[in-house]
């Protein structure tokens, strides 16, 4: 065991080796599946038919609070030692709410970060973070489009990172479903197989459950939106073909993602078979498992 590391955390990182079934489930009482995909929750929902008509509705639903553990308490000790190479992390999409927790979770484990965006800004420009947290993380300062190979291509080559973690997604200013969620994937992943990253991708809870009413009504959002979940599944089946079996990848399917933080910490671990559930989970929830993928040295 690495000197310093936390028990619980040792015990998900054994966990997060088990990759050989078809779809992998790691649960603090019901909450995370993968197959070198990881499905991640913190509200269950048993019956399908509870899922509600809009997107606002499937963030106020409560059925039975399942809360998933936290990178702060799980893993406060873990150095850049973890990491098959040497090189900071790149988070790509890092200006949204998601990519912003994802940083900060890399930072407060003493990992060097660095950003990027769509226009270049510096997401972390106007927001206060304690000193030692700012210290490791810097932004590459040209704009970083997921949708053209080049850009990706120049800025990882630029940076050379260890690792690549995907939190791009479609949006109003930022491009369609397909080309961030699909062909944007394909792009990082491809490039980050040359650089010889760990690449880690955020996708979706239900993205293989097209029947499935969460599956339906994400999918049919409009704009561009429209047909996200296809697009997620489109890009996911990328970059297990860019890899292979043996690749240096993981993806994982967050549920809905919530507002506000977690609070109770760590609870009891499940393991299970498929993608059954749903539900969702806070961002710095989200972050602390893609940290914990991250940081697996499978």
């Amino acid at each position: 065991m690495t000197p310093g590391l936390d028990f619980k955390l040792y015990i998900l990182i054994l966990l997060l080796h088990l990759t050989a079934s078809d779809s992998f489930s790691l649960l603090p009482r019901g909450t995370v599946l993968f197959d070198r995909t990881h499905h991640v929750l913190r509200q269950q929902q048993h019956d399908d038919d509870e899922v509600s008509s809009t997107r606002r509705a499937l963030l106020q639903s409560s059925t039975s609070y399942l809360l998933f553990l936290t990178a702060t308490s799980f893993y406060p000790t873990i150095s850049s030692a973890a990491m098959m190479k040497e090189g900071p992390i790149v988070v790509i999409g890092a200006g949204g709410r998601t990519g912003m927790e994802v940083t900060k979770e890399l930072s407060k484990l003493g990992l060097t970060v660095v950003t990027t965006t769509r226009t270049g800004k510096d997401p972390f420009q106007i927001v206060k973070l304690k000193e030692d947290i700012q210290s490791r993380i810097s932004n590459y300062p040209n704009p970083t489009s997921v949708t053209s190979i080049d850009s990706i291509r120049d800025a990882l080559t630029s940076i050379k990172p260890a690792g690549v973690i995907y939190c791009a997604s479609a949006s109003k200013q930022g491009g369609t479903s397909f080309q961030v969620d699909d062909e944007g994937v394909g792009n990082v992943a491809q490039i980050a197989k040359e650089q010889k990253a760990r690449f880690i991708l955020i996708s979706a809870l239900a993205v293989d459950r097209p029947e499935s009413k969460s599956f339906q009504i994400t999918n049919t959002i409009g704009g561009n939106f429209n047909q996200i979940m296809d697009a997620k599944m489109s890009g996911e089946n990328r970059v297990r073909k860019i890899f292979g079996k043996s690749g240096d990848y993981a993806i994982v399917r967050p549920g809905v993602l919530m507002s506000g933080k977690s609070f109770q910490g760590p609870q009891g671990i499940e393991i299970n078979q498929g993608d059954m559930i749903g539900g969702g989970l806070s961002r710095d929830e989200l972050a602390g498992v893609v940290v914990g993928a991250l940081l697996s040295d499978k």
